[in-house]
């Protein structure tokens, strides 16, 4: 998909598998163009492993609302806000639109399972009242929801579950979110998140359901 200059301004944020030098790497110039190709081909299938590593941690992607995603980690520290930063997407987002839906745009957050099992079940249970599922059985999308890659609505969290989802990457968005859309209808108050099982172990247990390595990886995609 290609990248907007507005998408450029809402995610602005380091990409470690991604950064290039200034001015070039010096230890590669003057490098075939067989040489370069071989480095491509090698980031390319580094890329590639580590979204297949992501994904396999990956819970939902939905509509999250913005009271329910938090900025403090159960461990570790969030990165610095900037000020000047969130103005300039607050400013961005009511001048042009915040592109919730944009995939670029989507925040990274984890949470339990547990707490997307029973939003998934909450949302079947309404769903089947009212004769249209929008969640099958097995807790995934459906296969209309798949092959249009419309993302589950989970606005309804808070009526399930008190647990927040941790923010790994979009602190800036949210904040800017909030003051953009100031003290207006609470059911526009959301963001489309990818939401990666947190699991209830410690971050540095063995099989803890998130190691550091993948959350290295979800917040350098």
């Amino acid at each position: 998909m290609k990248r907007s200059s507005t998408s450029s301004r809402i995610d602005n944020k380091t990409r470690p598998l991604k950064k290039h030098r200034k001015g070039g790497d010096k230890s590669h110039a003057g490098a075939s163009p067989d040489a370069t190709d071989s480095r491509e081909r090698v980031v390319i299938e580094e890329l590639s492993s580590a979204r297949t590593l992501a994904s396999s941690h990956l819970l939902a992607v939905a509509k999250l609302p913005l009271d329910v995603l938090s900025t403090r980690w159960s461990e570790g520290k969030n990165r610095p806000v900037d000020e000047d930063h969130i103005d300039k997407l607050r400013r961005s987002f009511i001048n042009r639109g915040f592109g919730r839906l944009d995939q670029e745009n989507y925040m990274k957050v984890t949470c339990s399972a547990e707490a997307v099992d029973a939003i998934k079940a909450h949302l079947r249970k309404r769903a089947h009242s009212a004769g249209d599922p929008v969640v099958s059985p097995g807790g995934g999308q459906t296969t209309s929801q798949k092959q249009s890659s419309e993302p589950l609505d989970f606005r309804a969290w808070a009526e399930v579950t008190d647990e927040l989802a941790e923010l790994l990457d979009g602190q800036h968005r949210l904040k800017a979110a909030h003051q953009a859309l100031g003290a207006g209808n609470s059911s526009e108050k959301w963001w489309t998140c990818e939401i990666y099982n947190k699991g209830m172990k410690s971050w540095n247990a063995p099989g803890y359901a998130l190691p550091y390595k993948v959350v290295y990886i979800i917040t350098s995609l």
